[in-house]
């Protein structure tokens, strides 16, 4: 699996592959990326969630489901009702953002 955060011109892009899928997530900033950085502070299972994207013309929810350690994607109309999911793992999504947040100046 690759994470690949794209920034063009401000306009953030998080770009996930794997051998049998592509999903992007656009129309991020990167106030979205430094909130994901914080993404043990979302819970699956009380669906405390972080909305934070667009995908497929569909919101973009994210939450952490610390016991099995992942990071649930999910897009769709809402985070009960969401109409496609993919799970990663949640130290590789961390070890990604935090690259992208600490590796280049993020301007206020």
């Amino acid at each position: 699996m690759k994470i690949s955060i794209i920034d063009n011109d401000g306009k953030l892009q998080i770009k996930i592959q794997d051998t049998n899928f592509e999903l992007n997530i656009k129309n991020l900033i990167v106030e979205n990326i430094v909130t994901l950085s914080n993404i043990y502070s979302t819970d699956w299972v009380a669906r405390k969630t972080i909305e934070a994207g667009i995908s497929a013309g569909a919101t973009v929810f994210w939450a952490c489901d610390e016991e099995k350690n992942h990071v649930c994607i999910l897009v769709g109309e809402d985070d009960e009702l969401w109409d496609f999911g993919i799970v990663i793992d949640c130290d590789y999504f961390l070890q990604e953002i935090n690259r992208f947040i600490y590796d280049k100046p993020i301007l206020f």
